[in-house]
């Protein structure tokens, strides 16, 4: 069974037992005694599909994007997209036709994982990272006014597991994570052609490592 089918079956399970629990609180009770309202019991439910949705659909994307297959990538490496994709292509995740995209999933739940970028010189670069909640915990829209449009300077920065106590090296900015996994992806401009092959470099500037 495949993971996407797997998560689904979860999903109606969940949802066969919640409409269950709604018939029951919906069921007459005896006598004259008048049936009491199950309004807290659909608020629960509700409550309860959009506190576990993001976590469902980010592991589903994780499984997805992680192994050794066509498209996919080992846990804390990434991978680059080598070509623009095709006219009318787009999707949500990459909602544009001039960026080159690298992204991968990382481990942080034995040690901290750096992730260094490099230098742009000037070319247009955006990234971020998303936690198992979707919450963005870092992304280059925090840098100085102006900075992503005439390119960032190297940085490295550390995702660290919530409550983590130890060193890191000199001059990396520190990121808790609060989820085992962390979504990394990086968006750097192209403008086709033979400029894909600059892109590509920096993409090979772009390194992830274990502390250790």
């Amino acid at each position: 069974m495949t993971t996407i089918h797997r998560a689904f079956s979860t999903y109606r399970s969940c949802s066969a037992l919640a409409c269950l629990a709604l018939i029951a609180g919906c069921a007459s009770a005896p006598g004259d005694v008048a049936p009491k309202s199950n309004g807290w019991m659909k608020d629960e439910v509700s409550d309860s599909y959009v506190f576990g949705y993001p976590l469902v659909l980010m592991d589903v994307a994780r499984e997805s994007a992680t192994g050794s297959g066509p498209g996919q990538a080992a846990p804390n490496t990434l991978r680059h997209a080598q070509s623009l994709p095709p006219v009318g292509a787009s999707s949500p995740l990459e909602p544009n036709l001039d960026t080159l995209t690298s992204s991968g999933w990382l481990d942080v739940s034995s040690e901290p994982v750096l992730v260094t970028l490099p230098d742009t010189h000037g070319r247009y670069m955006d990234a971020r990272a998303l936690d198992m909640w979707t919450n963005v915990v870092w992304s280059t829209a925090g840098a100085q006014s102006g900075e992503r449009v005439s390119g960032l300077k190297a940085q490295t920065i550390a995702f660290v597991p919530a409550g983590w106590k130890g060193t890191l090296p000199a001059r990396v900015k520190r990121v808790d994570v609060s989820t085992r996994y962390v979504w990394f992806l990086a968006r750097i401009q192209t403008r086709g052609g033979a400029d894909i092959a600059a892109v590509r470099r920096l993409q090979h500037g772009l390194q992830v490592t274990a502390l250790s």
